[in-house]
């Protein structure tokens, strides 16, 4: 990410029109995945920490609560880890 910033903050970047168009949705697609991958993280965080709280104060709905966010977010991970899987460098152009 560091290195597309560099880039996009050079002053000549738009030089080559289609090169910085190239840059700058490489630069949104990385900014997404990582985005999406710290939203998981934070959710996956905040239920272990309630599951941990609903198990000391014996909370049984809310154990039972955060355990289907947990099914949640493995689906979600999933899900993201499948589209990053059939999401190649060529796969945004169009057929032709």
């Amino acid at each position: 990410m560091t290195e597309l910033d560099e880039k996009a903050a050079d002053p000549h970047l738009w030089d080559d029109p289609a090169a910085a168009q190239k840059l700058l949705r490489e630069r949104t697609k990385l900014t997404d995945a990582l985005s999406s991958f710290r939203q998981i993280e934070n959710e996956l965080d905040e239920t272990l920490e309630l599951i941990a709280l609903a198990e000391s104060e014996g909370e049984s709905a809310v154990l039972a609560e955060a355990e289907r966010t947990l099914f949640g977010l493995k689906a979600e991970a999933r899900r993201r880890e499948l589209s990053s899987l059939l999401s190649a460098e060529a796969d945004a152009n169009d057929c032709y």
